[in-house]
Parts: C-alpha cells; structure tokens; sequence
C-alpha cells in the first residue's frame, strides 16, 4: 500500500484497502502521485470504497461498531462476531453477505428495499458505548 497519505486518514484508508484486498486479491491501493489535500483524498478514498462495495455487492455498510455490546438476553458483555452480527441482521431482511474489519460490517441484503429500511432503524443507534453510523450503496 502508498502509505504516503495514509496519515491523513488512517481508518478510511485501512478500510478501503481491505475492500480492495478482497475485490482483487492485491494488498495495495491504487497510488497518487499529485499532492492533494485532506478533504480530497478522503473524497477519492470514499468514492473508492463505494465502488468497491458496489463491484462486491455489498449494499449497506455499517460504521462505528465497538469490540463488545450487551447481549439482550444474558446481560453480559459479549464480542462482536460474524455471526451475532448475521443473527442480529437477519432480523431486518435476508442476508446474503458479510464483511466485519475493524469496526466497519459490509452487508449485502437481498434487495435495496431491506438496506434501505434496515438504515432508517438502527442509523445513530446506540450499540454499547458507540454511536454506529449506516448508510445503504
């Protein structure tokens, strides 16, 4: 990876360069060679990651998961994994795919209809001590 303009945002980029990992079986992202500002290259590594997403058919992705959350059944703190998040998603739709890396899930539900309604529900919802952002692709 052109870690050059990693600095400026070191999560997106880490983000976009597992779905570009996984899109192409390639570790590296495509290189810029012009100085560009923050701004930008947060634009050019959002644009990517939706068109990553998209050649992936991932649909919906959802930002801001924390390791851990509440178990509603036992009270208890428990890791967030595959598949509790596939159980949990379910419930809004049918799930064709998931992706978990580093607090990022990338979701492919069956129809836009199931992402887009599955957004409006838990959008700045509350899940543990963090706020999750989601937005339907």
């Amino acid at each position: 990876m052109d870690y050059t303009y990693k600095y400026m945002n070191p999560q997106l980029t880490e983000r976009v360069s597992h779905l570009y990992d996984i899109t192409y079986k390639k570790p590296n992202l495509p290189t810029f060679y012009s100085k560009i500002l923050y701004n930008e290259y947060t634009q050019m590594l959002e644009e990517l990651e939706k068109n990553l997403m998209k050649i992936n058919k991932f649909n919906f992705i959802i930002n801001n998961i924390p390791k851990k959350a509440m178990e509603q059944n036992s009270k208890k703190n428990v890791k967030i994994t595959y598949s509790n998040m596939r159980e949990t998603l379910s419930q809004f739709g049918k799930v064709q795919k998931i992706e978990i890396y580093h607090g990022t899930v990338y979701v492919q539900f069956i129809t836009f209809q199931q992402a887009f309604s599955t957004h409006e529900l838990i959008n700045n919802m509350q899940l543990g001590e963090n706020i999750i952002k989601t937005k339907v692709i």
